[in-house]
């Protein structure tokens, strides 16, 4: 029965990703993102109803639009397999079938990913986060301070903590700074008010820890990058332009995010493990 959810939640996630894909395309271009009729953007045909088929459609249409053949972008499986696999695991993470109070973390669950799933793709996409989601997120931790708990067969609305309230402007101080510092030019600041969020919900020994792991993140990306640039060349099989030195943050930042969101894993519990197995 858990499995058989948590698949429902992942073929859920499918369908949400297949929406999001949709806001991600429409968003500030004045397109309704619930009306108007998907077309491919190549030779304007209007898509029927099976070429909308989440994940199903990409793959048998081996990634190409059916009337003009053209190679359909990566980012619309991408971001529907994304949002499957985290709507799997937030339902494996927080439901309790013996604590029905546990759908409000579920529910909670999907909305942040939806939100951070458009923001990260947004961010690829067009090298900015935008203010309707970062605020949007932001209001979200600001929610998740207040969330139920339930105590014996009460459910109570908890008050947060100072500790709390300050961890979302605290989490966010350094990448203000750096913003400020750097006049723009190092990091936008959209990825400061993203951190908003991430340290409400987080709090601030795991927010922090969320950071530290979107770098660690971000490095190791970098570095295939090089790696396979160098393979690349080596080999001689294509030529290669200059390395895009501007690669947006807002998706490592999220990656960071998830880890610890959804694992509990933070950078203290890293150092109590190597002091293990150090001593």
């Amino acid at each position: 029965m858990s499995l058989f959810l948590i698949i429902i939640s992942i073929l859920f996630g499918f369908i949400v990703g297949s929406f999001l894909n949709v806001v991600v395309l429409r968003m500030h271009t004045g397109r309704s993102f619930v009306r108007g009729r998907s077309m491919c953007f190549t030779c304007n045909k209007g898509l029927n109803w099976f070429e909308l088929v989440p994940v199903l459609s990409f793959i048998f249409q081996k990634g190409k639009c059916r009337n003009c053949s053209v190679p359909l972008s990566i980012q619309y499986i991408a971001m529907e397999l994304v949002t499957g696999a985290l709507f799997g695991l937030v339902w494996f993470v927080f439901f309790d079938i013996s604590n029905l109070v546990s759908l409000v973390p579920v529910v909670f669950g999907w909305v942040v990913v939806s939100c951070l799933v458009v923001a990260g793709a947004y961010d690829k996409r067009h090298f900015i986060l935008p203010d309707e989601v970062t605020y949007f997120f932001a209001g979200l931790g600001i929610v998740s301070l207040f969330f139920p708990v339930l105590i014996g067969s009460d459910i109570l609305v908890q008050l947060p903590a100072w500790q709390a309230i300050i961890s979302g402007p605290v989490v966010a101080l350094p990448f203000a700074l750096v913003w400020w510092m750097s006049k723009g030019a190092w990091m936008g600041l959209g990825d400061a008010k993203l951190s908003l969020g991430i340290g409400w919900i987080l709090g601030l020994r795991a927010g922090f820890s969320a950071l530290v792991f979107s770098f660690w993140i971000g490095a190791f990306f970098v570095m295939l990058l090089l790696g396979y640039r160098l393979v690349v060349k080596y080999l001689g099989r294509k030529k290669l332009g200059a390395l895009d030195h501007h690669i947006p943050f807002g998706p490592f930042l999220i990656a960071g995010f998830f880890v610890v969101y959804l694992s509990g894993f933070t950078l203290y519990a890293l150092m109590m493990w190597w002091a293990g197995v150090l001593y």
